[in-house]
This record gives structure tokens, sequence and C-alpha cells, in this order.
């Protein structure tokens, strides 16, 4: 028995041969309805098996590879969810069942692709050095270079409580600082962004993450959205990277 494996659906209806590029170097295919386009491949559903590590991957590259061609050659697609299938049931084949979903989700489609047209997806990812702001806190602030004097001077017995009343202050002061630069930065990447998603922080390369977003930039918004980053970067002397573009992953 065979399925229909779904990679996107893109905006234009005319015919559409990406060629041999998908799982296993089978044919992908352009299914054609009205003035949409679902790109797919024929898959035996003895083959589907997303609990192998293995082809997992390889499915997961080949998925990303087929959105991205797609994206370039049909200007605007929506990324089905990974590892979606259409399959025989209820009495009706797997293109029928398909045709039944674009016939029922068609204008939510639409209005997708609308809102999507012309625009791509980029990773904006900054990082600060904690120790160096740390450091500016304890000589800026007088509370805590006080305590921080008091700690150097006095008895063992009091320094340890007063090191902990520090390392209590100077988490506080840490917290409002960082809320007070993403406040203030995500502000700054909402003038050149269409929309805005806030993702996990996450470690990389050993440096700490401030901001991880994901944004849906238009085409022509691109120069603005790395010119504020570039003022981002100079300001406040963080790393800032950009990443993409990508198709709209995260925002259909």
């Amino acid at each position: 028995m065979k399925g229909l494996y779904l990679y996107c659906i893109g905006s234009n209806p005319e015919k559409f041969f990406p060629g041999e590029v998908g799982i296993g170097g089978k044919e992908v295919l352009g299914f054609p309805y009205r003035d949409l386009q679902v790109v797919f491949q024929i898959l035996p559903l003895d083959e589907y098996d997303l609990e192998n590590p293995d082809l997992l991957a390889e499915w997961v590259q080949t998925y990303d590879k087929v959105v991205s061609l797609s994206w370039e050659r049909l200007g605007a697609v929506i990324p089905v969810k990974f590892g979606t299938v259409i399959k025989d049931s209820n009495g009706k084949s797997a293109r029928e069942n398909l045709l039944t979903l674009l016939e029922g989700e068609y204008e939510r489609f639409q209005q997708q692709l609308l809102h999507i047209r012309e625009k791509a997806e980029y990773g904006v990812q900054i990082f600060w050095d904690k120790n160096e702001i740390s450091e500016k806190i304890c000589r800026e602030n007088e509370e805590i270079r006080k305590l921080k004097k008091d700690v150097e001077t006095k008895s063992k017995g009091m320094a340890f409580m007063l090191g902990k009343k520090l390392d209590n202050e100077l988490k506080k002061e840490m917290d409002r600082t960082a809320e007070k630069f993403y406040k203030e930065i995500y502000e700054k990447i909402q003038t050149a962004a269409d929309e805005i998603k806030v993702e996990k922080l996450k470690e990389t390369d050993g440096k700490e993450m401030l901001i991880n977003l994901s944004c849906l930039v238009d085409k022509s918004k691109v120069e603005e959205m790395e010119k504020v980053l570039e003022v981002i970067e100079n300001q406040w002397n963080f790393e800032v990277r950009l990443v993409g573009p990508f198709p709209p992953y995260s925002f259909v």
C-alpha cells in the first residue's frame, strides 16, 4: 500500500516537477489544485518508519531540502508538518483524501500564503557576557558595591552570610538588567519584522544567550533588519547573529 508524503503547499498552480530529490532519491511531484500546488512524493507505507533514528535524520534533511527548493521556485510555501502522510481511508484513495483536504482548507491556505508572500524567516540570536555585565553592576551599584566591600572586610562567619546576600542581590540586579536589555532590543527588532516568535534560550559554543527570536521579515526590509542589528551590536557590544533566510516554518 502507498501513501502521499507531503512536503509543502505553494501558491503556483503551474506544473511543478522538482525531480528525484525526495526520500531515497525518489521523484517529488506537484499536485495542482486551483491556484495551489501540493508538493509530495508517493511513499510505500512499509517504508514509513520514523522510529528509526538513521532514517529520521535522512528524512529531516530531505524534508528541509525539498521545502527550500519548492520555496525558491514557487515563491511562497506553507511547510506541511514533518511526517504527514495522506493514506487511503473511508473508501477513498489517498489522492481523493488529499483533494478533500484542499477543498475544505482552501481559504485558510490562501490566507496563510497571502500572509507570507515575499517574506522569509530569519533567526536572531543575541549573546552577552554575563561576567562583564556583573562586574559593571558591582562597580556602579552602590548597595552591591558596599556589600562586596563588607564581604572582603568582615569576619569569616559574617562574610559568609553577607556573601549569600550579595549573590541574591546581584542575581536580582542581573535579572532586572536582562529584562531591560530584552525589552529595548525587542522593540528595535520589532520595527523591521512583520512578526516575531520568541524561542527558547540555549547555550551555543559556551556563550550565554540573551535573546533568541524567529522573525518573519519582508524581503524589502531585510536591509533594515541588518542595520537594526548593527546598531544593537554597536550600542551594547553584544554578539549578534542573523541566520537565514528560511521558508517560514514558524509562521504557518
